[in-house]
């Protein structure tokens, strides 16, 4: 089963704009005593709740019932003091959980949009750790705009990738952090304003039991003549990919420029699983999660394949588009394998690609189905 949240939808309150439907139960505005009367003192407006959805265990039998919901607010405050900080965080802008069950919520507007993280047991046993607040210079640079969950160590234990796509000098970056979220590495951009890590993805691209890393930068232009592109063709994205190293480093990144000009590929990016079917010998016939050993297999090799958006890609520049790539045993094949364009799909379909997916056979037919979302339609594709 996959989850798509719908954080514009189903409005059915007064007084309430843009409330976000993910589970339908019954709310509405907060209110609490001032003396004798009641007043507001919250609204529900604008929350976009379902904006960001991560599962795990979704194979499992008791998936169909939600029988505990717990709250996992990091920059909730009980008092005035540091609502300056956190009151416009924006918890869960991005999500990741992974199979230790720890949960990493990215914070871009925390700190004076200098951005956090935070992580906790999804047993909710001990309290949670939290990124600390930096010195000014990393105001407004948006940290946890985007995450993902890998082990970037290799001590088997969830490590998770933030994408800060203002930091370095505009530059763009993304931070590796262990399950304390003490910093291991970090992974820089190569192009101003480019909003490197807007998006971030991992997968064993490669069949060597190691984690690597996808990284998208949507509003890379390419400055370049050739083959590569045309010169000055702006927006046109840019697609990082790093291998991880038996030593768990990560070197020079294979990349990927986008094939249209505004079309801002790398918008996003997901892991797919073996969407062609090349695991080693032939003998893997359904994806394995990339994020959870399967001792079935280890003997294999299985090349995991990744899917790219682009939502103003397509002849209209605005029906948008979703690439497939394929990993293989010495990288990735650079060119792809695939292109999904909006328009193909549906008449008047715009921003295709605004989101991707991937990686769940949902119609067990023995292949891991692609799924993407574009933001002004109300259904995933």
């Amino acid at each position: 089963m996959d989850t798509f949240g719908i954080p514009t939808h189903n409005v059915q309150f007064t007084n309430i704009s843009r409330f976000l439907e993910f589970w339908h139960f019954s709310v509405g505005d907060p209110e609490a005593l001032h003396g004798d009367v009641s007043r507001k003192i919250g609204s529900k407006s604008d929350q976009w709740f379902g904006a960001t959805v991560v599962a795990l265990n979704t194979d499992d039998d008791s998936q169909s019932a939600v029988v505990n919901i717990q709250q996992f607010s990091p920059c909730k405050v009980k008092h005035r003091l540091g609502y300056h900080r956190l009151g416009y965080c924006m918890a869960g802008f991005s999500a990741a959980i992974g199979k230790d069950n720890n949960i990493f919520l990215g914070e871009p507007g925390a700190y004076y949009w200098g951005g956090a993280v935070s992580t906790k047991s999804t047993n909710f046993a001990k309290p949670a750790t939290h990124t600390q607040n930096g010195s000014k210079e990393y105001d407004d640079q948006f940290m946890g705009y985007s995450s993902a969950v890998g082990d970037f160590n290799g001590d088997n234990i969830d490590d998770v990738a933030v994408g800060v796509p203002r930091g370095n000098f505009l530059m763009g970056k993304v931070v590796l952090y262990n399950d304390r979220l003490e910093n291991l590495v970090n992974l820089t951009g190569d192009q101003m304003g480019s909003y490197f890590g807007a998006s971030i993805a991992v997968a064993d691209l490669n069949g060597d039991k190691l984690h690597d890393i996808i990284v998208g930068a949507p509003l890379f232009i390419n400055m370049e003549t050739g083959s590569a592109g045309v010169q000055s063709t702006y927006e046109i994205g840019r697609v990082y990919v790093y291998f991880q190293s038996p030593t768990h480093t990560f070197d020079k990144p294979v990349t990927i420029n986008g094939h249209r000009e505004w079309g801002r590929f790398g918008y996003d990016v997901a892991a797919a699983g073996d969407l062609n079917q090349d695991g080693y010998n032939g003998r893997c016939s359904k994806s394995y999660s990339i994020l959870q050993y399967n001792a079935r297999a280890k003997n294999y090799m299985f090349l995991t394949d990744f899917v790219v958006g682009a939502p103003l890609d397509g002849l209209d520049r605005k029906s948008g588009a979703v690439y497939i790539y394929n990993g293989a045993k010495n990288g990735i094949r650079e060119k792809y394998s695939q292109v999904i364009y909006g328009q193909s799909i549906q008449t008047g379909i715009e921003t295709f690609g605004f989101s991707v997916s991937g990686g769940r056979d949902v119609d067990n037919n023995g292949y891991p189905g692609t799924y993407a979302g574009n933001a002004d339609n109300s259904a995933p594709i």
